[in-house]
């Protein structure tokens, strides 16, 4: 394999601009480098809608007989105000990411005139097929990466949080469903989700509609299949609306805590970002890195800068951004990686 005992990947794709100090960015972490000099960068376009450039260029690289050490993609920030209780930026590492699938919810009924309507027609039957969703959410269950997560945060929280965190793995059943209770964030960690997005019905104001449909985005769990989270969903608006998969997949493997290559990132991390604390995570976002995830076993989801909570709340949002500082220290981070690996 061109003379490397093994290789790194990684990914850059970013575009941006500096105003007054802040990096404004709607980035895209894929790269990719081969140690003794040879290095592969590996860009992506069609991300954000479930494309094919990242499974070609997982083809591409096992056809040339790569084998990767490790494979790295955009992923978790180090993250400050995480937790109440928690002062110290925590550098958060995605060792998988859930599954992603998208669903329509189909309701058919008579039509007609608006001025002589008929009462459970199709867009009522739609409304009651997403209030059941709504009513019925996914179990939840704290994974192994969960509590492994929750107990990397317990080492730099204050008491009594880290007396508890701590010990949230003897009792995790109780945990996951006070978790449910704090919030959409930390609901998201225990259980698959599912939201209703794009609705349509009549296509005129005074015509009722025949069929009335709705989409549903899932982000499915970590030991659930793609065929279990669609059924689930089949028996929660059953018999309001009709069930039709668009497209998805099931959550990835969960990459090692415990191999060189998590060390490998964990040792740069506390050497550039020397005040973060390193913890993994499973990713409620779908990015590139499933498709090399499918392939290699060492994948993990990382983005080597500080970012407070309103830099996490204006991703794909209004004023994307992060600090210079921060930008630069990333820089660094990249450097080392691929220096230590």
């Amino acid at each position: 394999m061109f003379g490397c005992r093994r290789s790194l990947l990684l990914g850059l794709s970013a575009f941006g601009a500096v105003s007054l100090g802040v990096l404004f960015i709607d980035a895209a972490w894929q790269l990719a480098a081969i140690r003794a000099l040879d290095v592969w960068l590996s860009f992506g376009a069609d991300e954000e809608v479930m494309g094919h450039h990242a499974a070609a260029a997982v083809e591409a690289l096992r056809a040339r007989g790569v084998t990767p050490f490790l494979v790295l993609d955009e992923g978790g920030a180090v993250a400050s105000e995480v937790f109440p209780g928690v002062t110290k930026p925590v550098a958060m590492i995605g060792v998988a990411e859930k599954g992603t699938a998208d669903l329509r919810l189909v309701a058919h009924g008579d039509g007609g005139h608006a001025s002589t309507p008929k009462t459970g027609g199709a867009t009522a039957k739609l409304a009651r097929a997403i209030s059941a969703l709504d009513a019925n959410p996914a179990p939840a269950r704290l994974t192994p990466t969960a509590v492994a997560m929750f107990e990397a945060v317990a080492e730099v929280a204050a008491r009594p949080l880290s007396l508890v965190l701590g010990r949230i793995g003897s009792a995790s059943g109780l945990f996951a469903r006070i978790l449910t209770r704090l919030g959409p964030e930390t609901a998201a960690i225990v259980r698959t989700t599912r939201a209703v997005t794009m609705l349509e019905g009549s296509k005129a104001q005074n015509v009722i509609a025949t069929t009335a449909t709705a989409g549903v985005n899932m982000r499915i769990s970590v030991g659930e299949s793609l065929d279990e989270a669609v059924h689930a969903v089949e028996r929660a608006v059953r018999p309001h609306a009709q069930v039709e998969l668009i497209g998805g997949s099931g959550p990835t493997q969960v990459a090692p805590v415990d191999h060189p290559a998590f060390e490998t990132l964990r040792r740069v991390t506390r050497e550039v970002l020397a005040d973060a604390h390193v913890a993994p995570y499973v990713m409620n976002q779908a990015t590139d890195a499933r498709h090399f995830h499918a392939v290699w076993p060492h994948v993990y989801r990382f983005t080597p800068f500080h970012m407070s909570k309103a830099q996490r709340e204006s991703l794909h949002n209004v004023d994307e951004r992060i600090t210079r500082a921060s930008w630069l220290e990333g820089v660094r981070w990249y450097e080392r990686l691929v220096e230590e690996a």
